[in-house]
């Protein structure tokens, strides 16, 4: 590879998705992929050199895609949960032969 550097291990690991969203406030909260809010600065310009530090997308969402992330996210967490069907208490495993 021409001029090109390969990440080292640790920087991929620190490497993922994410957004930046401004809420209501005036903050701007950094977004993860499930929805969840990473960190909160006062302007734009710290949410960006938070991620281009940490290696975060800057893209900007809106709240109705912070609402999607987190709809998803929690769908995807019932999926995979055994004990969750959505018409039994979820605090009482279901029977299994």
């Amino acid at each position: 590879m021409e001029n090109k550097k390969m990440l080292q291990d640790e920087t991929m690991a620190n490497v993922s998705g994410g957004f930046i969203f401004a809420d209501s406030k005036g903050q701007f909260c950094i977004i993860d992929e499930t929805g969840n809010v990473l960190e909160l600065f006062q302007s734009m310009d710290e949410a960006l050199a938070y991620c281009e530090q940490n290696g975060i997308s800057n893209q900007q969402i809106s709240w109705e895609q912070v609402v999607k992330l987190r709809e998803a996210a929690s769908k995807k967490r019932h999926e995979d949960d055994p004990y969750y069907p959505p018409n039994i208490n979820p605090l009482i495993p279901p029977y299994h032969k």
